[in-house]
């Protein structure tokens, strides 16, 4: 990264910031470099209670949102028998 004989490096060229620039890459590199989490680390880290009751809330949203669509639907078929023949005319 810090060739001086590369001909397009930025340290050849003398470009300021690039030592600044190589270091935040290097930490960037050291994040994504990490393995991942299994699901179980992440719980024990956040802790069972708090894991479980945001899987569970979550899983809840999903099913209302399920409840919400099948309203949505039924909301949908009725407005277009009842504005049907305004469309028609349009």
């Amino acid at each position: 990264m810090e060739s001086t004989t590369a001909k397009n490096s930025p340290t050849r060229k003398n470009k300021p910031g690039t030592a600044e620039r190589i270091a935040l890459l290097a930490a960037f590199a050291r994040t994504v470099d990490k393995p991942s989490l299994t699901a179980d680390e992440m719980r024990q880290a956040a802790g069972s209670e708090l894991w479980d009751g945001y899987w569970k809330k979550l899983a809840e949203i999903g099913q209302l949102m399920d409840r919400a669509q099948e309203d949505a639907d039924q909301i949908r078929v009725a407005l277009e028998k009842r504005f049907q023949a305004t469309l028609e005319l349009r």
